[in-house]
């Protein structure tokens, strides 16, 4: 009987050097995996300067960095959240959102257009105004500052052709002459729209003829 228990003595003490060196060999792995998670967690990502928007923004609202309507600020982002087509705006007084922006996007090309781009595309640029007759003929009303709009004019047999597209609309008003905000809305019927200076005189013949018809382009 003592030899039994003496073999099994023996077994134990040549078993503990190896459960030892195991659990020592555990304790390095979960240490090496502590070090290398601590160190992700505080290795600091590439960061870059971009714009992002400080409330919501509606669609034709322009882009403010400062003043009481500023809109828009720089923030520094890590550049694994910063979208494809991030935009840096260096002069916000130049920009109009083409949608609505939510508050905290990072503003990217594709929510922006370049107010001025209009009128470096036109030859003689001038801006004009119009009345529509009722919220029928602009789209019922819907047609707001920063939007675009393609015009069609109605000959004498009745048949309708576009003759000018992607007008820029400057300023929308309501039909008592105030002008819509886009952060209230509202339906519009008068309108300042950009127009090249060759194009004005025929533009009024066809509007005082009730001739002209106006669609809201959809981005």
């Amino acid at each position: 009987m003592k030899g039994k228990e003496n073999k099994v003595k023996r077994k134990a003490r040549a078993v503990a050097p190896g459960v030892v060196i195991a659990a020592f060999a555990a304790a390095a792995v979960v240490y090496g995996v502590l070090i290398y998670t601590e160190k992700k967690l505080t290795e600091k990502e590439p960061e870059r300067i971009v714009a992002v928007a400080t409330e919501k923004i509606n669609k034709g609202s322009d882009i403010y960095l400062e003043g009481p309507g500023k809109n828009v600020e720089f923030k520094s982002v890590p550049e694994s959240l910063i979208p494809e087509g991030a935009s840096d705006i260096t002069d916000p007084g130049e920009f109009y959102a083409v949608c609505e922006i939510s508050k905290g996007s990072i503003l990217t090309e594709s929510m922006l257009s370049d107010k001025s781009s209009t009128k470096r595309r036109m030859t003689s640029p001038v801006l004009i105004g119009f009345k529509a007759e009722d919220y029928y003929q602009t789209a019922g009303g819907k047609i707001g500052k920063g939007d675009k709009i393609h015009i069609y004019v109605e000959d004498e047999e009745g048949e309708v052709t576009l003759r000018w597209s992607d007008v820029y609309v400057a300023d929308a008003f309501d039909a008592s002459g105030e002008e819509i905000d886009p952060k209230e809305g509202g339906k519009s019927v008068r309108y300042n729209i950009y127009l090249e200076k060759k194009d004005v005189e025929e533009f009024y013949e066809k509007m005082e003829s009730k001739s002209i018809r106006v669609a809201l382009a959809c981005n």
